[in-house]
């Protein structure tokens, strides 16, 4: 803001530009960088994708549905829950067992093609009954022309894996 003011004239005394770099570099605490919680022990993730395949069980609406059978899907393919939630069928190629994402859509700008198991496309078959009629996999309930909120993703692996469980829905790249 104060770069555009002193480029702009609004600005007389630009000393305090330099002044306000000097501080940022020397006198601000760096940002500690930290790891999400993941679960990275088999047989914790295991427990917990046994809990999450038992909760299909359990849960027969059609939203519980499709929110676990994000939570499913995800362990298998190691993308970003958000990359995940706005998966659109058009992306998925079922004979090639494919899935085509966007250089838009991804972090880095690079396009990229995650490779699908025989259980992900178990999964996805499912899934279309469900979701197929419209363009994402996993619609809104709300507004279907909107994915689940990654709230709401990770409110159901917490509720699932138990607030004891430290992961998250990111932590299944681990």
């Amino acid at each position: 803001v104060l770069s555009y003011a002193a480029r702009f004239r609004f600005l007389e005394d630009k000393g305090i530009i330099l002044d306000l770099r000097e501080y940022i570099n020397q006198d601000l605490p760096r940002a500690q960088k930290r790891r999400l919680p993941a679960i990275t022990d088999p047989e914790q993730v295991g427990e917990v994708m046994y809990r999450i395949s038992m909760a299909k069980e359990l849960l027969a609406n059609e939203k519980s549905a499709v929110i676990i059978a994000a939570l499913q899907i995800i362990p298998y393919v190691f993308v970003r829950p958000s990359e995940l939630l706005h998966a659109r069928w058009e992306e998925i190629n079922f004979q090639k067992a494919e899935w085509y994402i966007s250089g838009a859509r991804m972090k880095t700008g690079h396009d990229h093609v995650v490779p699908l198991s025989k259980q992900v496309l178990a999964l996805l078959d499912a899934l279309k009954s469900l979701t197929g009629d419209g363009p994402l996999l996993f619609p809104s309930p709300v507004l279907h022309t909107r994915p689940f909120t990654l709230r709401t993703l990770l409110q159901a692996v917490k509720s699932i894996a138990g607030e004891t469980a430290q992961t998250t829905t990111h932590g299944f790249r681990a």
